[in-house]
């Protein structure tokens, strides 16, 4: 079996077209998704002025079913995002769709279990579109995260430097530099819930 390439996690500074990158998709996922009334919120750390990121947009919308939630995939499909199922098993409450930068690639409607790698066949992820039922765990989690991190720019700037050092290494997949994060991310979610909890009282 061949050896996966590594990769090198590309970090930015904090860029202002992320605003307008995420309300510009945003309009057309509410567009195309009228009929669902869904809310969308900008989550993640572009999301957060200030903050270095991956130039990957994050959103999440919210629905108020799972049934829901499984009937928007033809539409998200139809504005060219493939719906990522094969983190389901583990993830089942969550409805995962990437808009992907294919111009010379052909669209792939769905990333299963049997989907090749996506980054290794040269698929680079533009947007990323979290899809769960409106507050849930995930719904609450990710808004006090956001809001956290907004409001308390020491912290901001801890989460951005712990970011630049892990992007100095190589990895074998996006996934392992996620894990890599999930210790400290997991601290700090503890500490934004309970600030957020408290602020919704």
């Amino acid at each position: 079996m061949p050896l996966k390439k590594p990769m090198k996690i590309i970090v930015e500074p904090y860029n202002s077209d992320w605003e307008q990158d995420y309300a510009r998709e945003s309009t057309d996922i509410l567009v195309a998704l009228q009929s669902f009334a869904p809310l969308i919120q900008h989550i993640g750390s572009t999301s957060v002025r200030g903050l270095c990121a991956k130039p990957i947009i994050d959103c999440m919308l919210g629905l108020t079913t799972l049934e829901e939630l499984n009937s928007i995939i033809p539409f998200m499909q139809s504005i060219g995002y493939s719906y990522v199922s094969k983190y389901e098993d583990v993830m089942p409450y969550r409805r995962y769709f990437v808009r992907y930068r294919s111009e010379v690639l052909p669209y792939i409607p769905e990333v299963d279990t049997e989907t090749p790698n996506m980054w290794l066949a040269g698929y680079q992820p533009l947007v990323h579109v979290h899809s769960v039922v409106v507050d849930s765990e995930f719904w609450e989690r990710h808004l006090a995260f956001r809001n956290y991190l907004r409001l308390h720019p020491n912290e901001r700037d801890r989460y951005g430097n712990f970011k630049q050092n892990l992007a100095l290494q190589e990895w074998a997949s996006s996934l392992d530099y996620s894990s890599a994060k999930h210790d400290f991310i997991q601290d700090m979610e503890h500490v934004a819930l309970n600030w957020y909890r408290t602020r919704k009282e």
